[in-house]
């Protein structure tokens, strides 16, 4: 490879004691120039956003120091070839308040554009372009290789200060296709092997199930559902065709009639005030959050949990459990369970699982897949509660890369501090229980676990039977 393309770089090197002094600066921009006019606000935006594209050309170039970098301190270590590299991601999104997959991406995107489109990385340096328009372009030719690449960017770099993000991303499609239509060909192939099925917390207790498959499937799975919505809007279902498109999704993925109970296990977390006494703070619904506490309590006792509970739910009804999981009265923070085990399993899978929500890396949220120990089991770290912490798998690999260590720095609330290659200190905290907002002085709460089965109609039965569980 080449040398690499100084984007951003001038005569004068420029340390991190400088670009603190220049953050330093912005807070007070609106109140040193108040009594200018609106022309001159107008010139500030637009040299603003000349100065943040110019940042993410600096920071593209820093992040490839960086990394080339480390890799050569691996390197040196003897850290084996097919592991060189691992952790370099972790840090940088850790520097950049991002997971580590998006920060492995920017690390990508930031290789391409400064080794294979230096004309765009110019434009992007000196604020000509945005950062989306620069993302286009890297996006549309990463199935060619490094010279297609800078041909393409010879050809499209004069025509992108002119252009918005749409259009910068069709214009590059078209020349990368040009350039090496069979190259798209191969690529359609690889996206297809990459399909999949993600699910993301959404607004106002939803969800979104997002699907990426091969453009027909794709098409001609959603011509049926809206085929299927509007046979049956036409027969006068009253819902929306979005409503019903919806439904039927839901209706094909399970089996089941959108009105019945589903045979899936899900998770409610809420105080007993709440649970059994129409209290109103927030229940947290286990892989979405924060859910309204009379929905969570509707949801308990058979209903819909949609809007619609008048609709009956067909006489196979959801069947409640549950499970005391008492808590600090103090902090809230979930207290410990028996310590005599190996592995993190059982109660202490549970515990952990319950506790951290998510990955505990700083501003990663992926699931939860290696209950690991903080202190290694090798190292004599305990097999307790307090030596445990949640991990996403790339997580878990990053921390057994030379030069990083973690160690518990305080039990309630847990609170665990990671140290970097390069000596930063990072420290994390699980979510609250309950969210930030949640009332102190909690000693119990429930853990609702839904699945099919039979839960009688009366509400006031339910009630009751549930207080008594929970007093048991």
């Amino acid at each position: 490879m080449g040398k690499t393309p100084q984007l951003g770089s001038t005569a004068t090197a420029v340390g991190a004691a400088e670009l603190r002094a220049f953050l330093d600066l912005l807070p007070s921009l609106g109140a040193a120039v108040a009594d200018v006019g609106d022309a001159d606000r107008v010139d500030q935006l637009a040299l603003l956003e000349q100065i943040r594209a110019a940042c993410v050309a600096a920071q593209a170039r820093v992040m490839v120091e960086f990394a080339d970098s480390q890799v050569a301190a691996q390197e040196a270590l003897g850290v084996p070839v097919r592991e060189r590299g691992r952790g370099v991601a972790d840090q940088i999104g850790l520097a950049c308040k991002t997971s580590p997959q998006a920060a492995a991406r920017r690390l990508g995107r930031a290789r391409t554009l400064l080794a294979d489109l230096p004309a765009t990385g110019a434009l992007l340096a000196t604020g000509q372009i945005g950062e989306r328009v620069a993302d286009a372009a890297v996006r549309q030719t990463t199935h060619l290789d490094a010279a297609d690449r800078r041909a393409v960017d010879d050809v499209v770099a004069a025509h992108l200060p002119r252009m918005s993000a749409p259009e910068a991303d069709q214009a590059v499609r078209r020349l990368a296709l040009e350039r090496d239509p069979g190259g798209a060909v191969r690529r359609a192939d690889e996206a297809a092997r990459e399909r999949g099925v993600w699910m993301r917390p959404g607004a106002d207790c939803m969800v979104k199930v997002t699907a990426m498959l091969p453009a027909v499937e794709g098409l001609t799975a959603y011509e049926a559902l809206d085929r299927a919505a509007r046979d049956r809007r036409r027969g006068g279902d009253p819902r929306t065709l979005d409503q019903l498109r919806a439904d039927l999704l839901t209706e094909r993925l399970t089996g089941r009639s959108s009105a019945d109970g589903v045979r899936v296990e899900v998770g409610l977390v809420m105080t007993p005030e709440a649970l059994l006494d129409d209290g109103d703070e927030p229940a947290t619904l286990r892989g979405h959050g924060p859910m309204p506490a009379a929905l969570a309590r509707a949801v308990i006792a058979g209903g819909r949990g949609d809007g619609n509970d008048s609709e009956p739910r067909s006489s196979e009804r959801s069947q409640a459990w549950v499970r005391r999981i008492f808590t600090d009265p103090v902090d809230d923070s979930v207290r410990s369970v028996d310590p005599r085990r190996r592995l993190f399993d059982g109660h202490l899978r549970r515990h952990i699982d319950v506790r951290d929500q998510v990955c505990r890396t700083p501003f990663c949220d992926a699931p939860i897949r290696h209950r690991d120990h903080v202190v290694p089991h090798a190292g004599g770290g305990e097999t307790v509660v307090a030596n445990g912490q949640g991990l996403c798998e790339r997580a878990n690999h990053a921390k057994q890369m030379p030069g990083w260590r973690a160690r518990v720095t305080a039990d309630r609330p847990h609170e665990v501090e990671v140290v970097t290659p390069t000596g930063h200190r990072y420290s994390s905290q699980p979510p609250p229980t309950l969210g930030p907002g949640a009332r102190r002085r909690r000693r119990r709460m429930s853990i609702l676990r839904l699945s099919a089965g039979t839960l009688r109609d009366d509400p006031d039965v339910v009630r009751r039977l549930l207080r008594a569980a929970v007093a048991a």
